[in-house]
């Protein structure tokens, strides 16, 4: 009995990752943008690990930069195919493993059991990063941060107590961590803000498990600037930005994108939307947080120390995640599928955010607010969900039209999607250029040679044909495929 209830709190987290992932919407999400291209990179290459492997190091060397990512891709692919439902279970358990990171964190800085729990579906549901969770290819960043947050509390473990094989098992996580997806490449210097004072002995563990993490991101840097442009000549493709005017408008977006207006409308226009669609998953998702609070332990309160800890390291991985963006072209934003930026800082968001119910009078009240943020952020992520299979559905229908009507397309013609839109709910894309809905249309007919675009803002239509994608297509090598009519055909000039 004793054990089952230390379950519990497990099998919370669990049904919250459900939840985040849409309840039975989880069945209906598919493949999106840049999954495509991968996706028929591993269709048409050896059918073995090695041989998909191999096929996507041949097409995307840039992938060498982080080494575990191939690896990864040709495993999901090794597994489970074209079929979607088993990429998106892998980045639920990889979003469980993160929501449960936290919990282990809340309660090693003090916090009771239902704070713990609270805070863990905060770090799971904030509303503004679900890219990096219903994007397929995306899911190398919970992969990363779990990792991560894993490393995370080894390091503290070995502070506390001592035991070695804490401090490697640190060392080890965030190498793995760095080589899925690099934004937690500062982030290990937040490991200075223990959750107690570090004297004598504790403070030489301390010391030794920073040189720790500093000796792994040198050895990750090597690797990254050095050794993969040197030996396989690939070099770091992103460009870096180096004024502080580019720090100060990233840092000016990531704070609308945590904590902007438009994000919180968003939020509940999703979460209305889930009320009218999937009434029975939104009212789970709205009770969660609360049923998880009242049935868990809620402790007598932390001590006063315990609040400044906490929200000085959320704070610390809130920032450290933003910089590296600060430096590169990327922009924080609180929609579309390049919100899975925020992925990383959003965590560190939700500790600073829970430091707040650990001690004081109205810590009561700071626990019930954050019952409800909690259960209104995932009860959006059911909403979130609709977009998403909303937008796979689209994809499965262009399908079923291309392969019925494959005769009506010749083999010389590119194929151009036009779409009701190009992104449902301003978060899910549909097909958005020429190498998604390429890699789409090769897929769905198993012909490595067929070509497609999408119709989008900037094509022109001039005399001579299509001007797409720094291309001119002539009208008679194009065929349509539009979604509204359910058609394949010609373009007429």
């Amino acid at each position: 009995m004793k054990r089952l209830r230390g379950l519990a709190p497990a099998a919370a987290l669990a049904l919250a990752a459900f939840l985040a992932y849409g309840g039975p919407r989880l069945f209906r999400l598919g493949f999106y943008h840049d999954d495509w291209w991968f996706l028929s990179v591993l269709r048409f290459s050896a059918p073995d690990f090695s041989g998909r492997l191999g096929g996507l190091l041949a097409d995307s060397q840039v992938l060498l930069l982080r080494p575990l990512d191939a690896p990864a891709l040709a495993g999901l692919f090794s597994l489970f195919g074209t079929e979607p439902l088993g990429w998106q279970a892998a980045a639920l358990t990889a979003c469980l493993f993160v929501a449960l990171g936290a919990r282990r964190l809340l309660v090693l800085y003090g916090a009771s059991e239902g704070v713990a729990l609270v805070g863990a579906v905060l770090a799971l549901a904030y509303p503004n990063k679900e890219g990096a969770m219903f994007w397929p290819m995306a899911a190398i960043v919970p992969f990363s941060f779990a990792f991560f947050v894993w490393a995370s509390v080894h390091h503290i473990e070995w502070v506390k107590d001592g035991r070695r094989w804490r401090l490697r098992a640190a060392g080890v996580c965030l190498l793995a961590s760095l080589a899925f997806y690099d934004q937690s490449f500062f982030q290990a210097a937040a490991w200075a803000l223990l959750p107690f004072a570090a004297e004598g002995e504790r403070r030489r563990r301390s010391v030794q498990g920073l040189a720790t993490a500093a000796g792994v991101v040198a050895l990750f840097a090597v690797y990254k600037f050095v050794v993969v442009p040197r030996v396989f000549g690939v070099v770091f493709n992103k460009p870096l930005i180096l004024t502080v005017t580019n720090a100060l408008w990233v840092s000016f977006r990531a704070l609308e994108s945590c904590f902007g207006w438009r994000l919180f409308a968003s939020a509940a226009g999703a979460v209305a939307a889930a009320l009218r669609s999937a009434p029975f998953a939104a009212v789970a998702a709205l009770a969660l947080p609360w049923a998880a609070l009242r049935a868990a332990d809620r402790g007598p309160g932390a001590e006063p120390g315990a609040v400044r800890r906490l929200a000085s390291f959320g704070a610390a991985l809130w920032v450290l995640g933003y910089l590296p963006i600060m430096v590169s072209d990327y922009r924080p934003t609180p929609f579309s599928h390049m919100n899975r930026i925020n992925y990383v800082p959003a965590f560190g968001l939700a500790l600073a955010a829970a430091s707040v119910a650990l001690s004081g009078a109205h810590r009561r009240r700071w626990e019930a607010l954050g019952a409800t943020l909690a259960g209104f952020f995932l009860a959006a992520h059911v909403g979130f969900a609709g977009y998403w299979a909303e937008a796979a559905g689209y994809s499965e229908a262009a399908r079923r039209i291309v392969q019925a009507r494959l005769s009506a397309w010749p083999a010389d013609a590119v194929l151009l999607f036009n779409q009701p839109t190009l992104m449902v709910g301003r978060r899910a894309p549909l097909f958005l250029a020429s190498w998604d809905a390429t890699g789409a249309v090769r897929v769905w007919t198993g012909d490595a040679s067929r070509e497609a675009d999408s119709l989008r803002p900037g094509v022109r239509f001039l005399p001579a044909g299509v001007a797409i994608s720094e291309r001119l297509l002539p009208y008679a090598h194009v065929r349509v495929l539009d979604l509204r009519s359910q058609s394949l055909v010609p373009l007429n000039p």
